[in-house]
């Protein structure tokens, strides 16, 4: 008897096993279809995003074509073909090609929810910088989101240690050090935090701050 139930311990041990390898390939699996997803909706965004910005320098955007041409397509595309074709969302799409016209730079590792998020960006160079920090960190659209709001970009270009404002970017603790950081680092360029808000340098000094930091990060 005894034996018995030594064998069925190893036979539901042995089936567990089975189980386990199963949903183990089936998670892969789903993983694996939902990124080849995900990468044929983003370079399917990017060619309509094309046709756009293409059919704008035609002179169509000059007629009366041009004056509400992002309202007409989300209202045909969205009767045609339904969801994903709001006014926001096209706009971000064509806003997609105009960022990365080149199509071999949209990175295989990047969602349309990462782009979407990345686009938000105010120039160039932010977006280059959360597209990298993204594809370096493996980073979430959440976190992705969560970085951008707590400005990394704006903070990175205003630190003398950069390395130490990355370090804590990735462990997420950010307010009250790199405000502390920011203050002191930068009270000698007459740049300042006041009690409710933060008083960022002009647009050409931010470039040249985060292509430094592009330079020395080129992964």
């Amino acid at each position: 008897m005894e034996k018995v139930e030594i064998s069925n311990i190893q036979q539901d041990n042995q089936y567990n096993g089975l189980i386990e390898l199963i949903g183990n390939l089936l998670y892969e699996g789903r993983k694996h279809v939902a990124h080849a997803v995900n990468n044929v909706l983003v370079q399917t965004y990017w060619q309509i995003g094309k046709y756009i910005v293409e059919f704008e320098q035609g002179g169509f955007i000059k007629s009366e074509y041009g004056s509400k041409l992002l309202d007409r397509l989300s209202k045909d595309l969205t009767m045609m073909y339904g969801k994903g074709f709001s006014r926001s969302n096209l706009m971000y799409i064509r806003k997609l090609y105009i960022a990365f016209p080149i199509g071999e730079t949209l990175s295989h590792q990047l969602c349309w929810g990462h782009y979407f998020q990345i686009l938000k960006a105010d120039n160039e160079l932010e977006i280059k910088f959360y597209t990298k920090q993204c594809e370096k960190e493996n980073w979430s659209v959440r976190e992705l989101k969560r970085q951008m709001n707590s400005m990394l970009f704006h903070r990175l270009a205003l630190s003398k240690d950069k390395a130490g404002v990355l370090a804590i970017a990735e462990k997420g603790a950010y307010k009250d050090r790199i405000m502390v950081e920011y203050a002191m680092d930068n009270i000698n360029n007459h740049l300042f935090v006041s009690k409710y808000q933060l008083f960022l340098p002009e647009k050409e000094q931010l470039e040249k701050e985060l292509g430094k930091i592009l330079e020395n990060h080129p992964n």
